[in-house]
């Protein structure tokens, strides 16, 4: 974990189901867990990601997010430790260019599958007043659920969501000259394109998946 995450040290889910009442409107396991498993954030990631993010989100960031069944449910631990990797390296490009307004400099980000969520340019906007994304989608429901909840969070003049195609280059919005430039691309694969797919890829591995995104 990233020195800054400050998952480093799991939740009170307790105190997370105080502060997010939803999250207690769920399976009385998940309650149980809380209550007689406290730190296991592993297991009850496992169990309820969806309920578990939309909770973290709302508490610890303000965002309110719409997530549809069947498509990725990001863990906010991991996907922040992204993001604060990526700050500390423009961070230091900023600052070895002996900018002394780098801390303003409007950074700009392309996002590459930003799936339903939209959550990388969620936590970086959050984290950076003046960062600003071009994120792509190539599945349509993920898409809509994309710009939705970029919608409600307010970050519309700052993240633009694209739809992407398989006829398009994977960073199609270097070809759009009305874009700026832009500072640094990420990308969270692995994706799938069946849920057999999946199951074989796990069968590869010592773990199984965590949060894959099944384009089906």
């Amino acid at each position: 974990m990233h020195p800054r995450n400050p998952y480093r040290n799991p939740p009170d889910f307790h105190q997370l189901a105080a502060d997010y009442p939803p999250l207690l409107e769920h399976k009385r396991a998940l309650i149980f867990m809380m209550t007689k498993l406290k730190g296991m954030m592993s297991l009850v990631s496992h169990l309820f990601p969806t309920q578990l993010t939309q909770a973290i989100l709302h508490r610890d960031f303000g965002f309110s997010i719409s997530l549809p069944k069947h498509r990725l449910c990001p863990p906010v631990p991991n996907r922040l430790n992204y993001v604060l990797w990526i700050q500390d390296i423009m961070h230091a490009h900023r600052h070895l260019q002996s900018s002394p307004n780098y801390k303003s400099h409007v950074v700009r980000g392309i996002d590459v599958g930003t799936g339903a969520s939209a959550i990388y340019p969620l936590l970086a906007c959050k984290l950076e007043p003046t960062w600003e994304f071009v994120a792509t989608e190539i599945d349509e429901t993920s898409h809509t659920y994309a710009k939705s909840n970029i919608n409600s969070a307010d970050l519309e003049e700052r993240v633009l969501i694209m739809k992407a195609s398989l006829d398009k280059p994977l960073l199609f919005p270097l070809d759009d000259r009305q874009l700026k430039d832009f500072d640094f691309t990420m990308c969270n694969p692995p994706f799938y394109n069946s849920e057999e797919e999946v199951k074989e890829s796990a069968g590869l591995k010592e773990f199984g998946p965590n949060a894959v995104r099944c384009l089906f």
